[in-house]
Protein backbone atom coordinates (compact mmCIF):
# COMPACT_ATOMS: atom_id res chain seq x y z
CA UNK A 1 0.00 0.00 0.00
CA UNK A 2 1.93 3.02 -1.24
CA UNK A 3 1.54 6.22 0.77
CA UNK A 4 -1.28 8.43 -0.50
CA UNK A 5 -1.76 12.02 0.77
CA UNK A 6 -5.52 11.35 0.67
CA UNK A 7 -5.24 8.07 2.58
CA UNK A 8 -8.21 7.43 4.84
CA UNK A 9 -8.40 5.14 7.84
CA UNK A 10 -9.50 1.77 6.54
CA UNK A 11 -12.51 -0.11 7.87
CA UNK A 12 -11.87 -3.49 9.47
CA UNK A 13 -13.01 -5.60 6.46
CA UNK A 14 -10.48 -3.87 4.21
CA UNK A 15 -7.75 -3.98 6.83
CA UNK A 16 -8.00 -7.74 7.52
CA UNK A 17 -8.72 -8.95 3.98
CA UNK A 18 -8.35 -12.77 4.16
CA UNK A 19 -6.12 -12.75 1.08
CA UNK A 20 -3.42 -10.68 2.73
CA UNK A 21 -3.87 -11.24 6.48
CA UNK A 22 -2.12 -13.63 8.86
CA UNK A 23 -3.11 -14.73 12.36
CA UNK A 24 -0.09 -14.69 14.71
CA UNK A 25 -0.39 -16.65 17.97
CA UNK A 26 2.36 -15.81 20.46
CA UNK A 27 3.68 -18.06 23.24
CA UNK A 28 0.62 -20.14 24.07
CA UNK A 29 2.84 -22.42 26.15
CA UNK A 30 2.40 -24.05 29.56
CA UNK A 31 5.13 -22.10 31.32
CA UNK A 32 3.20 -18.89 30.64
CA UNK A 33 -0.36 -20.13 30.86
CA UNK A 34 -1.06 -22.86 33.42
CA UNK A 35 -0.81 -22.95 37.24
CA UNK A 36 2.04 -25.47 37.14
CA UNK A 37 4.09 -23.27 34.79
CA UNK A 38 7.19 -21.28 35.68
CA UNK A 39 5.38 -17.92 35.61
CA UNK A 40 2.65 -18.88 38.09
CA UNK A 41 5.21 -20.54 40.33
CA UNK A 42 7.25 -17.33 40.36
CA UNK A 43 4.26 -15.29 41.53
CA UNK A 44 2.58 -14.20 38.29
CA UNK A 45 -1.22 -14.33 38.10
CA UNK A 46 -2.34 -16.56 35.21
CA UNK A 47 -6.01 -16.67 36.24
CA UNK A 48 -7.21 -14.69 33.20
CA UNK A 49 -5.54 -16.93 30.65
CA UNK A 50 -7.94 -19.89 30.68
CA UNK A 51 -10.93 -17.84 29.47
CA UNK A 52 -8.77 -16.02 26.92
CA UNK A 53 -7.59 -19.39 25.60
CA UNK A 54 -11.16 -20.47 24.89
CA UNK A 55 -11.79 -17.30 22.87
CA UNK A 56 -8.53 -17.79 21.03
CA UNK A 57 -9.49 -21.36 20.16
CA UNK A 58 -12.59 -19.94 18.49
CA UNK A 59 -10.58 -17.41 16.49
CA UNK A 60 -8.10 -20.09 15.46
CA UNK A 61 -11.01 -22.28 14.32
CA UNK A 62 -12.32 -19.42 12.18
CA UNK A 63 -8.86 -18.90 10.67
CA UNK A 64 -8.57 -22.58 9.80
CA UNK A 65 -12.07 -22.66 8.38
CA UNK A 66 -11.31 -19.67 6.12
CA UNK A 67 -7.75 -20.85 5.33
CA UNK A 68 -6.18 -17.74 6.82
CA UNK A 69 -2.39 -18.02 6.97
CA UNK A 70 -1.55 -18.77 10.62
CA UNK A 71 1.79 -18.71 12.43
CA UNK A 72 2.30 -20.14 15.90
CA UNK A 73 5.24 -18.46 17.62
CA UNK A 74 6.82 -20.27 20.54
CA UNK A 75 9.51 -19.19 23.00
CA UNK A 76 12.64 -21.24 23.57
CA UNK A 77 15.26 -20.28 26.14
CA UNK A 78 17.85 -23.00 25.79
CA UNK A 79 21.16 -21.85 27.21
CA UNK A 80 23.05 -21.23 23.91
CA UNK A 81 20.43 -18.64 22.89
CA UNK A 82 20.13 -16.69 26.15
CA UNK A 83 22.30 -13.58 26.39
CA UNK A 84 23.42 -12.25 29.76
CA UNK A 85 20.98 -9.31 29.77
CA UNK A 86 18.01 -11.61 29.06
CA UNK A 87 19.12 -14.09 31.71
CA UNK A 88 19.38 -11.24 34.22
CA UNK A 89 15.78 -10.23 33.42
CA UNK A 90 14.57 -13.78 34.05
CA UNK A 91 16.48 -14.08 37.32
CA UNK A 92 15.19 -10.70 38.50
CA UNK A 93 11.62 -11.92 37.95
CA UNK A 94 12.22 -15.19 39.76
CA UNK A 95 12.09 -17.25 36.55
CA UNK A 96 15.43 -18.94 37.03
CA UNK A 97 17.43 -18.84 33.81
CA UNK A 98 14.33 -18.73 31.64
CA UNK A 99 11.06 -20.50 30.91
CA UNK A 100 10.31 -22.80 27.97
CA UNK A 101 13.41 -24.98 27.83
CA UNK A 102 13.46 -27.75 25.23
CA UNK A 103 11.77 -31.04 26.09
CA UNK A 104 10.09 -29.67 29.20
CA UNK A 105 6.37 -29.59 29.93
CA UNK A 106 6.63 -25.82 30.13
CA UNK A 107 7.69 -25.50 26.51
CA UNK A 108 4.70 -27.49 25.24
CA UNK A 109 1.63 -25.74 23.85
CA UNK A 110 -1.46 -25.27 25.99
CA UNK A 111 -3.93 -28.07 25.47
CA UNK A 112 -6.02 -27.37 22.36
CA UNK A 113 -3.57 -24.80 20.98
CA UNK A 114 -1.18 -27.17 19.23
CA UNK A 115 -0.28 -26.20 15.65
CA UNK A 116 -1.73 -28.23 12.79
CA UNK A 117 1.09 -27.72 10.32
CA UNK A 118 0.05 -27.36 6.68
CA UNK A 119 0.69 -25.21 3.62
CA UNK A 120 -0.87 -22.28 5.46
CA UNK A 121 -0.21 -23.02 9.14
CA UNK A 122 3.38 -22.68 10.35
CA UNK A 123 5.47 -22.88 13.51
CA UNK A 124 8.23 -20.37 14.31
CA UNK A 125 10.61 -20.65 17.28
CA UNK A 126 11.92 -17.43 18.83
CA UNK A 127 14.56 -16.74 21.46
CA UNK A 128 13.69 -13.14 22.27
CA UNK A 129 10.46 -11.37 23.25
CA UNK A 130 9.79 -10.31 19.65
CA UNK A 131 8.88 -12.92 17.08
CA UNK A 132 10.86 -10.99 14.47
CA UNK A 133 14.29 -11.31 16.11
CA UNK A 134 16.37 -14.21 14.81
CA UNK A 135 13.45 -15.99 13.12
CA UNK A 136 12.09 -16.60 9.64
CA UNK A 137 8.70 -15.01 10.34
CA UNK A 138 9.24 -11.97 8.10
CA UNK A 139 10.33 -14.27 5.28
CA UNK A 140 7.17 -16.39 5.68
CA UNK A 141 4.98 -13.29 5.66
CA UNK A 142 6.65 -11.71 2.62
CA UNK A 143 6.68 -15.00 0.74
CA UNK A 144 2.94 -15.40 1.17
CA UNK A 145 1.71 -11.93 0.29
CA UNK A 146 0.83 -10.85 3.84
CA UNK A 147 0.15 -7.16 4.55
CA UNK A 148 -1.78 -7.31 7.85
CA UNK A 149 -1.12 -9.23 11.07
CA UNK A 150 -3.72 -10.13 13.70
CA UNK A 151 -1.78 -10.57 16.97
CA UNK A 152 -2.87 -12.80 19.87
CA UNK A 153 -1.27 -14.61 22.80
CA UNK A 154 0.79 -14.04 25.95
CA UNK A 155 1.94 -11.74 27.49
CA UNK A 156 0.19 -8.70 26.07
CA UNK A 157 2.69 -6.03 27.09
CA UNK A 158 5.82 -8.14 26.55
CA UNK A 159 6.01 -10.68 23.72
CA UNK A 160 2.76 -9.77 21.95
CA UNK A 161 3.47 -6.04 22.01
CA UNK A 162 7.16 -6.51 21.11
CA UNK A 163 6.18 -8.59 18.09
CA UNK A 164 3.43 -6.12 17.12
CA UNK A 165 5.76 -3.13 17.30
CA UNK A 166 8.41 -4.82 15.19
CA UNK A 167 5.73 -5.73 12.65
CA UNK A 168 4.60 -2.10 12.50
CA UNK A 169 8.19 -0.93 11.99
CA UNK A 170 8.42 -3.37 9.06
CA UNK A 171 5.39 -1.68 7.47
CA UNK A 172 2.79 -4.33 8.25
CA UNK A 173 -0.66 -3.17 9.29
CA UNK A 174 -1.30 -4.58 12.78
CA UNK A 175 -4.50 -5.52 14.59
CA UNK A 176 -4.49 -6.73 18.20
CA UNK A 177 -7.29 -9.15 19.02
CA UNK A 178 -7.67 -7.60 22.47
CA UNK A 179 -9.72 -10.33 24.13
CA UNK A 180 -7.35 -12.97 22.74
CA UNK A 181 -4.33 -11.58 24.58
CA UNK A 182 -3.53 -11.93 28.27
CA UNK A 183 -1.21 -10.33 30.77
CA UNK A 184 -0.33 -11.25 34.36
CA UNK A 185 -1.72 -7.83 35.34
CA UNK A 186 -5.01 -6.27 34.26
CA UNK A 187 -3.45 -2.81 34.65
CA UNK A 188 -0.61 -3.67 32.26
CA UNK A 189 -3.06 -5.32 29.86
CA UNK A 190 -5.21 -2.19 29.61
CA UNK A 191 -2.21 0.14 29.39
CA UNK A 192 -0.70 -1.89 26.56
CA UNK A 193 -3.94 -1.88 24.57
CA UNK A 194 -4.42 1.87 25.08
CA UNK A 195 -0.91 2.71 23.97
CA UNK A 196 -0.96 0.35 21.00
CA UNK A 197 -4.35 1.55 19.74
CA UNK A 198 -3.07 5.12 19.86
CA UNK A 199 0.21 4.75 17.99
CA UNK A 200 0.80 1.38 16.35
CA UNK A 201 -2.42 -0.23 15.12
CA UNK A 202 -5.95 -1.00 16.23
CA UNK A 203 -7.45 -3.21 18.95
CA UNK A 204 -10.48 -5.27 17.99
CA UNK A 205 -12.45 -8.21 19.41
CA UNK A 206 -12.07 -11.79 18.28
CA UNK A 207 -15.76 -11.92 17.34
CA UNK A 208 -15.47 -8.90 15.04
CA UNK A 209 -12.40 -10.34 13.33
CA UNK A 210 -13.94 -13.79 12.86
CA UNK A 211 -17.16 -12.26 11.49
CA UNK A 212 -15.23 -10.33 8.83
CA UNK A 213 -13.39 -13.45 7.70
CA UNK A 214 -16.54 -15.57 7.56
CA UNK A 215 -18.56 -12.95 5.71
CA UNK A 216 -15.87 -12.10 3.17
CA UNK A 217 -16.37 -13.06 -0.46
CA UNK A 218 -12.61 -13.00 -1.06
CA UNK A 219 -11.50 -16.48 -2.12
CA UNK A 220 -7.92 -15.65 -3.06
CA UNK A 221 -5.17 -16.37 -0.53
CA UNK A 222 -1.62 -15.08 -0.76
CA UNK A 223 -0.17 -18.47 0.20
CA UNK A 224 -1.82 -20.26 -2.74
CA UNK A 225 0.41 -21.21 -5.65
CA UNK A 226 -1.97 -19.68 -8.18
CA UNK A 227 -1.68 -16.35 -6.36
CA UNK A 228 2.11 -16.53 -6.32
CA UNK A 229 2.25 -17.48 -10.00
CA UNK A 230 -0.03 -14.59 -10.86
CA UNK A 231 2.14 -12.13 -8.94
CA UNK A 232 5.36 -13.06 -10.73
CA UNK A 233 6.95 -10.46 -12.99
CA UNK A 234 8.32 -12.70 -15.71
CA UNK A 235 9.65 -10.23 -18.28
CA UNK A 236 12.05 -7.32 -18.10
CA UNK A 237 9.29 -4.97 -19.22
CA UNK A 238 7.06 -6.09 -16.35
CA UNK A 239 9.84 -5.77 -13.82
CA UNK A 240 10.91 -2.24 -14.73
CA UNK A 241 7.40 -0.76 -14.78
CA UNK A 242 7.49 2.70 -13.13
CA UNK A 243 4.67 1.54 -10.87
CA UNK A 244 7.04 -0.60 -8.85
CA UNK A 245 10.64 -0.03 -10.04
CA UNK A 246 13.38 2.21 -8.64
CA UNK A 247 16.61 3.35 -10.29
CA UNK A 248 19.40 3.11 -7.71
CA UNK A 249 22.59 5.04 -8.53
CA UNK A 250 25.61 3.78 -6.59
CA UNK A 251 28.88 5.54 -5.82
CA UNK A 252 28.75 8.27 -8.47
CA UNK A 253 30.98 10.64 -6.53
CA UNK A 254 33.82 12.69 -7.89
CA UNK A 255 36.79 11.25 -6.02
CA UNK A 256 35.39 7.73 -5.96
CA UNK A 257 35.08 7.67 -9.76
CA UNK A 258 38.48 9.09 -10.75
CA UNK A 259 39.77 5.74 -12.00
CA UNK A 260 36.52 4.68 -13.72
CA UNK A 261 34.84 5.65 -17.00
CA UNK A 262 32.30 7.74 -15.07
CA UNK A 263 35.03 10.35 -14.51
CA UNK A 264 34.74 11.19 -18.24
CA UNK A 265 31.38 12.77 -19.19
CA UNK A 266 31.69 11.50 -22.78
CA UNK A 267 32.43 7.86 -21.90
CA UNK A 268 29.90 5.28 -23.07
CA UNK A 269 28.93 4.43 -19.50
CA UNK A 270 28.36 8.07 -18.57
CA UNK A 271 26.27 8.77 -21.66
CA UNK A 272 24.19 5.63 -21.15
CA UNK A 273 23.55 6.50 -17.53
CA UNK A 274 22.59 10.09 -18.35
CA UNK A 275 20.00 8.77 -20.81
CA UNK A 276 18.77 6.20 -18.32
CA UNK A 277 18.43 8.77 -15.55
CA UNK A 278 16.58 11.18 -17.84
CA UNK A 279 14.19 8.42 -18.91
CA UNK A 280 13.58 7.39 -15.31
CA UNK A 281 12.68 10.94 -14.35
CA UNK A 282 10.31 11.26 -17.30
CA UNK A 283 8.63 7.93 -16.53
CA UNK A 284 8.03 8.76 -12.88
CA UNK A 285 10.14 5.87 -11.61
CA UNK A 286 11.53 6.26 -8.12
CA UNK A 287 15.17 7.39 -8.07
CA UNK A 288 17.53 6.77 -5.15
CA UNK A 289 21.12 7.97 -4.93
CA UNK A 290 23.58 5.93 -2.89
CA UNK A 291 26.77 7.65 -1.79
CA UNK A 292 29.74 6.09 -0.05
CA UNK A 293 30.74 7.50 3.32
CA UNK A 294 33.96 5.87 4.49
CA UNK A 295 34.73 8.26 7.33
CA UNK A 296 36.81 7.02 10.23
CA UNK A 297 33.83 6.90 12.59
CA UNK A 298 32.29 3.98 10.68
CA UNK A 299 35.42 2.15 9.59
CA UNK A 300 36.19 -1.26 10.98
CA UNK A 301 39.92 -1.90 10.92
CA UNK A 302 40.66 -4.65 8.42
CA UNK A 303 37.30 -4.37 6.65
CA UNK A 304 37.30 -4.05 2.83
CA UNK A 305 36.64 -0.31 2.94
CA UNK A 306 39.73 0.32 5.05
CA UNK A 307 42.83 1.31 3.04
CA UNK A 308 44.89 -1.24 4.97
CA UNK A 309 42.72 -4.11 3.75
CA UNK A 310 44.16 -6.46 1.15
CA UNK A 311 42.97 -9.67 -0.38
CA UNK A 312 46.38 -11.25 0.03
CA UNK A 313 47.34 -14.36 1.93
CA UNK A 314 48.69 -14.26 5.46
CA UNK A 315 52.16 -15.05 4.12
CA UNK A 316 52.05 -12.07 1.76
CA UNK A 317 50.88 -9.89 4.61
CA UNK A 318 53.73 -11.03 6.83
CA UNK A 319 56.27 -10.56 4.06
CA UNK A 320 55.06 -7.04 3.36
CA UNK A 321 54.48 -7.91 -0.30
CA UNK A 322 50.76 -7.17 -0.44
CA UNK A 323 49.55 -5.53 -3.67
CA UNK A 324 48.76 -1.84 -3.47
CA UNK A 325 45.23 -0.49 -3.80
CA UNK A 326 44.14 3.14 -4.11
CA UNK A 327 43.14 5.05 -1.00
CA UNK A 328 39.37 5.28 -0.74
CA UNK A 329 37.92 8.74 -0.14
CA UNK A 330 36.88 9.37 3.43
CA UNK A 331 33.59 11.00 4.30
CA UNK A 332 30.85 12.21 1.98
CA UNK A 333 32.46 12.94 -1.38
CA UNK A 334 30.56 15.26 -3.79
CA UNK A 335 28.40 13.68 -6.50
CA UNK A 336 29.40 14.06 -10.15
CA UNK A 337 27.47 17.00 -11.62
CA UNK A 338 25.52 14.97 -14.19
CA UNK A 339 24.25 12.59 -11.51
CA UNK A 340 23.50 14.94 -8.64
CA UNK A 341 20.25 14.28 -6.77
CA UNK A 342 17.32 16.51 -7.50
CA UNK A 343 14.73 17.67 -4.99
CA UNK A 344 12.62 14.74 -3.84
CA UNK A 345 15.19 12.09 -4.80
CA UNK A 346 16.35 10.36 -1.60
CA UNK A 347 20.05 9.95 -0.79
CA UNK A 348 21.32 6.91 1.11
CA UNK A 349 24.81 6.91 2.64
CA UNK A 350 26.46 3.51 2.82
CA UNK A 351 29.50 2.55 4.86
CA UNK A 352 30.20 -0.87 3.34
CA UNK A 353 30.14 -2.24 -0.22
CA UNK A 354 26.55 -3.49 0.25
CA UNK A 355 24.17 -0.50 0.19
CA UNK A 356 21.62 -2.41 2.27
CA UNK A 357 24.01 -2.89 5.19
CA UNK A 358 23.14 -0.52 8.06
CA UNK A 359 21.23 1.94 5.84
CA UNK A 360 17.62 2.88 5.15
CA UNK A 361 17.65 1.63 1.55
CA UNK A 362 15.35 -1.33 2.18
CA UNK A 363 12.99 0.88 4.18
CA UNK A 364 12.72 3.30 1.24
CA UNK A 365 12.02 0.52 -1.23
CA UNK A 366 9.38 -1.22 0.86
CA UNK A 367 7.67 2.02 1.95
CA UNK A 368 7.10 2.82 -1.72
CA UNK A 369 5.97 -0.67 -2.78
CA UNK A 370 9.08 -1.14 -4.92
CA UNK A 371 9.49 -4.64 -6.29
CA UNK A 372 12.40 -4.07 -8.69
CA UNK A 373 15.67 -2.24 -8.09
CA UNK A 374 17.73 -1.22 -11.14
CA UNK A 375 21.35 -0.82 -10.04
CA UNK A 376 23.77 1.43 -11.92
CA UNK A 377 27.08 3.10 -11.13
CA UNK A 378 30.31 1.74 -9.72
CA UNK A 379 32.14 -0.44 -8.87
CA UNK A 380 30.53 -3.36 -10.68
CA UNK A 381 32.61 -6.04 -8.98
CA UNK A 382 32.21 -4.63 -5.48
CA UNK A 383 29.40 -2.23 -4.58
CA UNK A 384 27.01 -2.99 -7.44
CA UNK A 385 27.54 -6.74 -7.21
CA UNK A 386 27.20 -6.83 -3.38
CA UNK A 387 24.08 -4.68 -3.40
CA UNK A 388 22.33 -6.53 -6.25
CA UNK A 389 22.92 -9.88 -4.56
CA UNK A 390 21.64 -8.50 -1.28
CA UNK A 391 18.52 -7.17 -3.03
CA UNK A 392 17.78 -10.58 -4.50
CA UNK A 393 18.14 -12.19 -1.06
CA UNK A 394 15.60 -9.68 0.25
CA UNK A 395 13.09 -10.76 -2.43
CA UNK A 396 13.44 -7.74 -4.71
CA UNK A 397 13.88 -8.23 -8.44
CA UNK A 398 17.34 -6.96 -9.38
CA UNK A 399 18.27 -5.50 -12.76
CA UNK A 400 21.82 -4.41 -13.66
CA UNK A 401 22.16 -2.72 -17.08
CA UNK A 402 25.58 -3.89 -18.21
CA UNK A 403 26.42 -0.73 -20.15
CA UNK A 404 25.61 1.63 -17.23
CA UNK A 405 27.96 0.13 -14.65
CA UNK A 406 31.73 0.26 -14.50
CA UNK A 407 34.76 -0.63 -12.44
CA UNK A 408 38.28 0.75 -12.29
CA UNK A 409 40.30 0.74 -15.51
CA UNK A 410 42.22 -2.49 -15.91
CA UNK A 411 39.60 -4.53 -14.07
CA UNK A 412 37.42 -5.37 -17.08
CA UNK A 413 37.79 -9.10 -16.45
CA UNK A 414 36.46 -8.72 -12.91
CA UNK A 415 33.63 -6.61 -14.28
CA UNK A 416 32.58 -9.30 -16.73
CA UNK A 417 32.89 -12.04 -14.13
CA UNK A 418 30.65 -10.06 -11.78
CA UNK A 419 28.02 -9.51 -14.50
CA UNK A 420 28.13 -13.19 -15.45
CA UNK A 421 27.57 -14.20 -11.83
CA UNK A 422 24.69 -11.77 -11.43
CA UNK A 423 23.06 -12.92 -14.67
CA UNK A 424 23.34 -16.57 -13.66
CA UNK A 425 21.72 -16.34 -10.25
CA UNK A 426 20.64 -12.91 -9.04
CA UNK A 427 19.62 -10.36 -11.67
CA UNK A 428 18.69 -9.56 -15.24
CA UNK A 429 21.62 -7.94 -17.05
CA UNK A 430 20.22 -6.16 -20.14
CA UNK A 431 21.39 -3.20 -22.21
CA UNK A 432 20.09 0.13 -20.91
CA UNK A 433 18.24 0.76 -24.20
CA UNK A 434 15.78 -2.04 -23.33
CA UNK A 435 14.87 -0.37 -20.06
CA UNK A 436 14.51 3.03 -21.71
CA UNK A 437 12.27 1.51 -24.38
CA UNK A 438 10.09 -0.09 -21.73
CA UNK A 439 9.69 3.22 -19.93
CA UNK A 440 8.90 5.04 -23.18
Amino acid sequence: MRYDPELKVRALPERINPATTALIIVDMQNDFAVPTGVCEQSGDDVSSIAQMTERLKGLLAAAREQQILTIHVRMNNDRPYVAANLAETFVRRGLGYGPCRSETEGEKFVDGMQPQLSDHEFLVTKHRFSGFWGTEIDLLLRSNGIKTLVLTGIATEVCVESTARDAFFRDYSVVIAGDCTSSFSQQRQEASHTLFDRSFGVVETAAAIADVWRQSNETDRGWQRKHKDGALLGTLEQRVSPLHAALVLIGLQQNACTSTPFAAPDSAQSLNLVRLLEAARKSGSMIIHVGSDYAERSRNLGAPIDPSHRTASAMEFAAGSMPSVPERPAGKDEFIAAFRPRAGEPVVWKHRFDAFQDTDLELLLRANDIRTAIFVGQATDRCVDSTARSAAMRDFYAVVPEDAVATSYGNETRQQNALDGLQAYFALVPQSDRIIAAWA
